[in-house]
Parts: structure tokens; sequence; C-alpha cells
């Protein structure tokens, strides 16, 4: 039999038509049944599942003496209803009879009654978690040691692990090795653009706002940074500033650039510098240095700027010094 209110449904309704066959000596019933007739079949359930694990405890009560003290529902106020359901006294008074406390249900968390019961209300309540279930339970039934019990229906559900399922986690690609293998600063270089930035050129009188860009070095092996400005955009004014730096620095073994398609965008800046990039005259001339100087000019796939994450990490660091 499957769970669900369904199931708690039909056990009720079972339940219901056996004990208006057997008050009524008719077989079935003529025709829906009301809700005293639920309500007792209800009690009836109550009874029978709280006598398959409470026998002791129905037994006691019904001598009046006392239970164990180790026993799990010593600690609590039990008393016996008149249909012969264990209740135990709540500490939140009966909105209806302000003198009296609320009755809650025993029922056993072990008990195939106690599973239908918390299937049927997790599906009610638009599967709730574990704590709201706990809010729910403990408005009507007293069930010991519940919290293991919903902790299972929440995993067994089906809706429940779907919408709760954790992502898959993709294992990180191994390094290449110009990042972990030990190298002179600058033998493996990541070169990246950054502007424009405007700087005023001229008299007071007679000022002039030039465009010029920040050329990134970084050390792929020791993270070191170095910058550099670029006057334009032009093959000449990259390659003066790529000299400086090996004058500096000294001449690395392998650079590591974009290839110009990450350099999309709207201004007009940005269009020159990705045409620049693309350029056969820029790249020719590039070329014939990186052969002249014994470089590996190696660029990264189209598309994918995460491929250059290290010299794009620098970038962002220069813009927030600056």
């Amino acid at each position: 039999m499957g769970y669900g209110p369904s199931s708690l449904v039909s056990l009720t309704l079972c339940i219901c038509c056996l004990l208006y066959s057997v008050s009524c000596s008719i077989g079935h019933l003529t025709g829906p049944p009301t809700f005293e007739e639920i309500e007792r079949s209800k009690f009836t359930i109550y009874r029978l599942a709280q006598s398959e694990h409470y026998d002791d405890v129905l037994t006691s009560l019904q001598k009046n003496s006392t239970m164990p003290r180790n026993h799990k529902l010593a600690r609590y106020n039990l008393t016996l209803s008149r249909h012969g359901r264990i209740l135990a006294q709540s500490r939140v008074r009966d909105p209806e009879a302000p003198t009296q406390p609320i009755q809650l249900t025993v029922l056993n968390s072990k008990s195939q009654l106690t599973n239908l019961l918390a299937r049927s209300l997790h599906k009610v309540y638009s599967h709730a978690g574990v704590s709201a279930m706990l809010s729910i339970l403990c408005h009507t039934y007293l069930i010991p040691a519940p919290r293991n019990l919903l902790k299972l229906i929440s995993r067994t559900c089906v809706v429940c692990h779907r919408a709760y399922a954790r992502p898959l986690t993709h294992s990180m690609g191994m390094l290449p090795s110009s990042r972990t293998t030990p190298a002179p600063p600058f033998s493996h270089t990541g070169i990246d653009f950054a502007g424009p930035f405007h700087i005023k050129k001229g008299h007071t009188r007679r000022l002039v706002i030039l465009n010029t860009y920040a050329v990134v070095f970084v050390c792929l092996t020791t993270n070191a940074l170095h910058f550099d400005l670029c006057a334009s955009l032009s093959t000449e004014d990259f390659l003066a500033v790529l000299r400086r730096f090996i004058a500096k620095c000294g001449c690395p073994q392998e650079i590591f650039s974009d290839n110009g398609t990450n350099f999309s965008g709207a201004r007009e800046e940005i269009r020159a510098l990705q045409k620049l990039a693309e350029s056969e005259q820029h790249l020719q001339a590039i070329s014939n240095f990186a052969i002249t100087h014994s470089i590996k000019w190696s660029h990264i796939p189209p598309r994918a700027p995460h491929f250059g994450g290290l010299w794009e990490a620098a970038v962002r660091a220069m813009k927030i010094a600056l």
C-alpha cells in the first residue's frame, strides 16, 4: 500500500465502514460517512495503534497504577479518554475551555499509523520541512522522538529530493606548467590592456585631452606585476612598451594574451582596441618581434576570459588602486 493522504483516508474509511457494518448489521454504507462516524473511526485507529505499542501504559491507566520511572512516557501527565485513548495534557490551555489544557493523542514514532499521518501532513502542508512538521504535529499529537521519522520522510520524498538536491560540483582543471615550474620572474608573462585613461597635454590655454592605455604585465610564476603606459593603440607604441618591459625585467620566454575577441563593447576606444588586436599588420609585427627575441606567443581561446584570470585580477587591482 502506498504512502500519502489517500492511504490515511482509505484506512479511515475502511474502519468507518467496518464499524458501521458491525453496529448496523449492513454490509455497506448507504451514503457518505458523517463527521461523527469519521471521528469515531479515527479514535478507533488511534486506540489500536496505542494498544500495539503502549499496552502496558493502557493497563496502568485502566488500573489507576503508576508507571515505572524508566518508562518513556512517565514524565507526561497521561489520562484515559472515554473512547479508550491515551491522552497527554499539554501546557497550553484549550481556547474552548480556558480552564482545561489541550489534550494530545499519544502515538509511537515507530507506528505505521504515525508514518501514514506524518506523510499525509507532509504533503498537505506543501512538503514542509522537519521543523515545520514538528510544529504542526505538536498541536494535536504527542510523539516521543519524532525527528528521525520526519527526517526519513523528507529524505524519501521525491518532490523534496528534487527541490533540495545538491548541485554537481566540477573538479578544477590542472594548472599549466608555467604556473608551477620554478623560473625567473617574468619568464612566463601575461599581457592585457586596460583603459582608456584620459590625460591632459599642453599648456593651460591649449589643453588637449588624450586617450592612453595601461599595459599590464603579470608574471605567471611569481604573480609579480608591472604596469606601463601606452600612448595609443598603434603597433609601434605597443612594441615600444614591450621593449621597455624587456629592458627593465628581462626577456620573457613565453607571453600569453587574449586574441582580441574579448574587447567587445560599445565605445569607440574598445572597438579600436579590438580592431588593432585583430589586424594582420599588428599581428605580423608582433610575430616578427617575438621571433627576433625568441619569445613564444600564445593566445587564450576565444570568448574565454577566465583563461586569463590572472591578468584580469591584476587589472582590477590596478583600477582599485587608481
